[in-house]
């Protein structure tokens, strides 16, 4: 039988099921390993390590992911799924592999410097210096000290100091912002809730405007001033209180979604069917009914 666990000097393989979390066992080998999963295989615990490979999946870690380097993952024709927060030195990174749209699940936060994220579901938020998001959704807050990039996206909302959007991104929350400037080179929408008889939970794409778009005064907690560019709805919203229970709704729908992914073994029914009703909110957005 093939062992789960190959180590080549301070290079380790994963293939299969490994059945606990990846540790040294040696205080001075911490961060010195670097990790590489094959397709398939899943590790029953942590990984602590200096970089992290996981190649075309699907595959599984069932705890949280640290590396002082970076990390490298790659989507399969199945889902992938990390069961905790993820967190690396240098840099994080997912991709599709040719032909498939099935994501990577993170459940909890990310962050590392430089991130770039395609086709991931993140239950948690997403913080670093250089943030790219491209065919991805988060389920939390989209933040970049730096530059953040969203394409075919979609997050609660975001904060960058300089926000670049492209394709079709939406926000679930009415106000968002950049330090610097926002750049509209795709578009931009507000993604609600509405719940009726007909289709239960549709999410509905509202378009933003060129006056949604401004600079305002933000008086901070130390008595300074600061200068945003905001994106916010609440200017043109008539109805406040039904604007007010549709983006609780959302949040309530969120919060359930985000706490089943905590579980031990999670139902990911509800997860997915709001993954896709985000995705079809985006695709079909700006389109007249007859196309």
């Amino acid at each position: 039988m093939t062992e789960a666990l190959t180590i080549d000097g301070y290079g380790a393989t994963i293939r299969g099921d490994y059945a606990r979390g990846f540790l040294p066992e040696n205080i001075k080998d911490l961060g010195r390993f670097s990790v590489s999963m094959e397709s398939g295989s899943r590790i029953r615990g942590g990984v602590l390590c200096s970089d992290l490979n996981c190649k075309e999946g699907p595959f599984q870690i069932d705890g949280a992911i640290y590396a002082s380097g970076s990390i490298d993952m790659v989507n399969g024709r199945e889902a992938s799924l990390i069961g905790g927060p993820v967190s690396a030195g240098r840099s994080i990174l997912t991709r599709m592999a040719p032909y498939c749209e099935s994501p990577v699940r993170i459940v909890g936060d990310v962050g590392a410097k430089r991130i770039s994220l395609e086709g991931a579901v993140v239950f948690g938020n997403v913080s670093g210096e250089d943030v790219y998001l491209k065919n991805s959704i988060v389920f939390g807050f989209a933040h970049s000290a730096s530059k953040l990039r969203l394409e075919d996206s979609a997050a609660f909302t975001f904060l960058g100091n300089e926000v670049e959007i492209h394709g079709k991104t939406g926000v679930m929350h009415a106000l968002a912002a950049a330090k610097r400037k926002i750049e509209k080179a795709g578009d931009l929408y507000l993604l609600s809730l509405k719940s009726n008889k007909d289709s239960a939970n549709e999410i509905v794409p509202i378009p933003c405007h060129g006056n949604d778009l401004r600079r305002q005064i933000v008086h901070k907690e130390d008595g300074t001033n600061q200068e945003l560019q905001v994106f916010t709805f609440f200017d043109r919203i008539i109805n406040l209180n039904g604007a007010q229970r549709a983006m609780n709704h959302m949040v309530e729908e969120m919060e359930a979604i985000v706490f089943e992914s905590r579980k031990t073994e999670p139902d990911w029914t509800n997860a997915q069917a709001f993954e896709e009703s985000i995705r079809h909110a985006l695709f079909t957005a700006g389109k007249s009914p007859a196309t």
